[in-house]
């Protein structure tokens, strides 16, 4: 008897196939301040919290949206996203799936994944298209979204973006920037990374 291929059936934990994130209330106790209140938006794999630093923002004003590395949140983006509030800017960051107040998909964490988060969370905010910065893994998903959809980006902007270059591939003083904070450098990298982002916004 010949049986019709079928797609396999997804996984599920309790009827759901996303992990649920921690709770809010115990997150803002922890780290009360940091952030501005976020919004938690509903998705076909849970939520993606994000945070609007610039709510009451004129509608001329450059619109930005931060994606964060892998292994931190929201809030390792904080300190960038109020510089960038300053000079004017509409700034929003989110939390990657898996990553602070985001669920966490019962899924395999491909690229397409990801950006079908960036996808929602714009169609949410009514942004056609936005200035798009991502940092160390975020910048990973940055570069294969505007890729892919280059209509939805003004700009990308990669900082430290992961998995471009081998060290090997660095010469000794890149070595020394990258990988050596006791030599008193991290200020440098400090200041060109956001002298760039900050002169890029004010032009």
């Amino acid at each position: 008897m010949a049986w019709a291929p079928t797609l396999p059936s997804p996984m599920l934990i309790d009827g759901l196939n996303h992990i649920p994130p921690p709770s809010v209330e115990v997150f803002e106790i922890e780290f009360a301040g940091i952030l501005p209140e976020g919004k938690s938006i509903p998705s076909s794999w849970g939520v993606t919290r994000f945070y609007d630093f610039s709510p009451d923002a004129d509608e001329s004003a450059r619109r930005v949206l931060l994606i964060h590395g892998v292994g931190t949140s929201s809030i390792g983006m904080a300190p960038l996203a109020l510089r960038l509030k300053a000079t004017g800017s509409h700034v929003v960051i989110y939390d990657l799936w898996g990553h602070g107040l985001s669920s966490t998909p019962l899924t395999a964490h491909v690229p397409a994944l990801f950006h079908i988060q960036i996808f929602e969370l714009l169609s949410y905010l009514k942004w056609s298209k936005a200035h798009i910065l991502g940092f160390s893994g975020g910048g990973c998903i940055a570069a294969t979204f505007v890729a892919l959809h280059p209509q939805c980006a003004e700009s990308l902007i990669l900082a430290t973006p992961a998995g471009w270059m081998k060290s090997s591939d660095y010469p000794w003083w890149g070595k020394a920037i990258l990988t050596e904070p006791w030599w008193g450098l991290h200020w440098l990298r400090r200041r060109n990374v956001l002298g760039f982002v900050i002169d890029f916004e004010t032009k």
